[in-house]
């Protein structure tokens, strides 16, 4: 799968944990969050992919998004979000930059 670099999460039900793996894909690069996560999301395979994802919308303590890659992952907050979240998200810029 290619020709695609930016995926958008919104409205993601709680209990609906979604796995998206990108070890047929190379392309993508941008992770926008446009609507309410309320469930874990998780990116696989990702190799040594530079990623930035958009944070526009609101995320409960549920809505995780991890990320599987090597590369430069950069977190851009442009929406309301709760303290947990944000907490979370730094977690994740330091583990992946270990």
């Amino acid at each position: 799968m290619s020709g695609f670099e930016t995926v958008s999460l919104s409205d993601i039900d709680a209990d609906t944990d979604t796995t998206i793996s990108a070890s047929n894909s190379e392309d993508i690069r941008n992770i926008v969050t446009d609507g309410t996560v309320e469930s874990k999301v998780s990116f696989v395979n990702m190799g040594s992919a530079d990623i930035e994802i958009d944070a526009n919308g609101e995320t409960s303590d549920g809505g995780d998004i991890t990320i599987d890659n090597s590369g430069v992952t950069t977190l851009n907050y442009k929406g309301r979000w709760q303290m947990l979240y944000w907490i979370r998200m730094l977690k994740l810029l330091i583990q992946t930059s270990l």
